[in-house]
């Protein structure tokens, strides 16, 4: 039976389901209604591990007679398959097991991780939250900023594939999880009148377009906008719509510059109040902690879209810009060093539903 979808567009708002992306927010779901047949339902990875001894304890009448020396050749056959095969056990739960095998993963991921198992969910969701406790309970303070990220804010959680894109391994580049994810969610949502797979960059080096053309290799039919004040030297690649402004703060009031837009103004121009964004990547030599802070904790934008991933290189020391994140449901799944500055660190967050962060 095929899965039934959910989408808010601009003829209508989808219900209020805690599955959903935020309300006001542009959002899309896929309830997963297939049934698992009777007998399975409440099967538990005890359960399974239960049923296949009772099997092998049946079996060993077959080998030897005693009770005693079933019971020992139960166990050794039971330790030989532990051994040699343990994924048996996890096939089997991911199968008939646990909230519908893969349900709980897509639910609270808003549906981007399709294929990882409840119970291996579970143990990246109890990482994450230790970590995070971990982290507010011992913030280090420090002035210099490469002492500050070795101490403070790690990586919390684990992307299953995750790849580098565009530039070199020592400038232009950033991490991005799960790209074969992004175009399948993109088709979920174009099927049912919303936007495909849609990408901004705004980037301090952007004369060859290298980190694009890397997108578009990786994520082919999608639409990347990219924002610079600075005239491109080369012609954008076919899919790259490129805009000649730069990005400031919503609080810059000063800033007269008609170079540069906030990201709440670039948005109600492209007409993207409704859309759902897979990637933002910056490297805006720090307007970064403005501008997150303007798009996701500021009660004016509701009617901004979601950012899937926040693709990041962090510029000074500021606990406020992960502080507003973490409160407003994303994780981060990659930390490293900037190769360009080792005060500098490249980050990338995901966006999880609030349940994810329900102490389990």
């Amino acid at each position: 039976m095929p899965a039934s979808i959910i989408i808010r567009t601009k003829n209508g708002i989808a219900n209020s389901d805690d599955t959903l992306a935020p309300l006001y927010k542009p959002r899309y779901v896929s309830e997963d209604t297939r049934e698992i047949p009777s007998n399975f339902q409440s099967w538990d990875r005890g359960s399974i591990i239960s049923y296949i001894c009772n099997g092998l304890f049946s079996l060993s009448k077959l080998i030897c007679c005693g009770t005693r020396r079933r019971v020992l050749m139960t166990m050794l056959i039971g330790v030989l398959v532990c051994v040699f095969n343990i994924s048996i056990i996890d096939s089997i739960y991911s199968k008939f097991g646990g909230e519908s095998s893969y349900s709980m993963a897509s639910r609270q991921s808003y549906h981007f991780f399709q294929n990882i198992p409840q119970h291996r969910w579970q143990l990246l969701q109890k990482r994450t939250q230790k970590i995070r406790s971990k982290q507010m309970k011992h913030t280090k303070n420090y002035r210099d900023a490469n002492k500050f990220y070795q101490h403070n804010f790690p990586q919390e959680f684990t992307c299953p594939h995750e790849e580098r894109i565009g530039g070199t391994k020592s400038q232009g580049s950033m991490w991005l999880c799960n790209p074969r994810s992004i175009l399948d969610v993109g088709k979920m949502r174009s099927k049912n009148n919303g936007n495909s797979c849609t990408a901004y960059t705004s980037l301090a080096n952007i004369n060859d377009f290298q980190f694009e053309k890397d997108l578009l290799e990786k994520l082919p039919g999608c639409e990347v906008h990219v924002f610079s004040p600075v005239v491109a030297h080369d012609i954008p690649p076919d899919g790259v719509i490129f805009h000649q402004w730069g990005f400031k703060s919503s609080s810059d009031a000063l800033n007269t510059d008609p170079n540069y837009k906030t990201l709440y103004d670039t948005i109600k121009s492209l007409k993207h109040e409704l859309y759902t964004i897979d990637i933002l990547a910056l490297d805006c030599q720090g307007c970064e902690h403005d501008l997150v802070h303007d798009l996701i904790a500021g009660d004016q934008y509701k009617d901004a879209p979601v950012f899937m991933q926040i693709l990041v290189q962090i510029h000074g020391v500021d606990s406020n810009f992960f502080h507003t994140l973490q409160n407003h449901g994303y994780v981060s799944f990659h930390k490293s060093n900037s190769a360009e500055s080792s005060s500098d660190y490249d980050y990338g967050f995901l966006k999880l539903s609030p349940d994810f962060f329900v102490n389990t």
